[in-house]
């Protein structure tokens, strides 16, 4: 059995349609660059912030979120608006406004967001977390993310010299907030949501007896766990994942966990592409361009 493995699942099947955007979203000094602090923990990206100018704190950087999340261990199902769906479990939300967030040079002003309570993930972190970005956050600029220098900033690329040593270049598609990359496992073509909120790389399990003959290595099992803290075992085995034709990636770890809440909004989808997936390389997702650079 291995130790609890934390996955932050992006489906977020909101119920009554809360749309989670800003009234107003800007670069506070675009000439300048602004950056914030970036680290690295529990297999997540962990970017700071602030809220309304009187509470900073960590955020969880979720490319699979549709939007601003809200930590409130006070929400239960009793005070709740809905419920968000994920591999594990649903757990209750409460709709909120936000008068200001700041990340790096962004500003967001009257941001939509949803309350819930996300004490299990600053458990597993061991960090006080404020909440997760998402979608709302990341669409209109460039988001350049270097955890090897541990900063994140917004808006066109004015990385350092460190950081300009492109690796190669990745068309992705969107299926509603979700950023889809192509990818061949086992001699299929497959779709996965390139996920910064996975702290693990996961495969759909109808897919475990079609991939089982390509697994390299004996299959296992871990616990996984999700905001709604139901741990779940589940299969997990080493798979080859190719992006793209003239590229061999070495064997990632993966496990096989029920996506259905995932497949809702993107029918095609068979997997999860966490932080993991590209281990410490920096990378910057544009989602006007509709494009992941890789960076060594």
């Amino acid at each position: 059995m291995g130790g609890m493995l934390f996955a932050q699942y992006p489906a977020f099947v909101v119920a009554g349609g809360v749309s989670l955007d800003a009234q107003k979203s800007v670069l506070s000094a675009q000439e300048d660059f602004q950056t914030a602090n970036l680290i690295r923990k529990g297999g997540l990206l962990l970017v700071e912030g602030q809220l309304d100018d009187t509470r900073e704190g960590w955020f969880i950087l979720d490319t699979g979120s549709p939007g601003l999340l809200i930590n409130d261990s006070s929400i239960d199902v009793s005070t709740s608006d809905g419920s968000i769906g994920g591999a594990t479990g649903q757990t209750p939300f409460q709709a909120r406004q936000i008068d200001k967030l700041q990340v790096a040079g962004l500003i967001q002003t009257e941001v939509s967001a949803l309350a819930l309570d996300l004490s299990f993930a600053e458990a597993h972190l061991n960090e006080e977390i404020l909440g997760v970005i998402g979608f709302a956050q990341l669409k209109d600029f460039p988001v350049h993310v270097s955890p090897s220098q541990n900063k994140l900033g917004f808006g066109e690329s004015r990385m350092s010299s460190t950081q300009k040593n492109e690796l190669t270049k990745y068309d992705f598609t969107l299926s509603g907030h979700l950023p889809i990359l192509e990818a061949n496992v086992g001699g299929q073509l497959l779709d996965f949501v390139f996920d910064t909120g996975s702290g693990v790389n996961v495969i759909d399990h109808s897919y475990f007896k079609k991939l089982e003959e390509h697994i390299r290595g004996r299959p296992a099992t871990r616990t996984l766990a999700g905001i709604d803290n139901n741990p779940t075992e589940v299969p997990c085995a080493l798979v080859r994942l190719t992006l793209l034709e003239e590229e061999a990636y070495t064997d990632r770890p993966f496990l096989f966990a029920n996506l259905s809440d995932v497949q809702s909004e993107a029918p095609n989808v068979a997997g999860l592409l966490g932080p993991a997936f590209w281990k410490s390389q920096s990378f910057t997702i544009d989602y006007q361009r509709n494009q992941l650079t890789a960076y060594k």
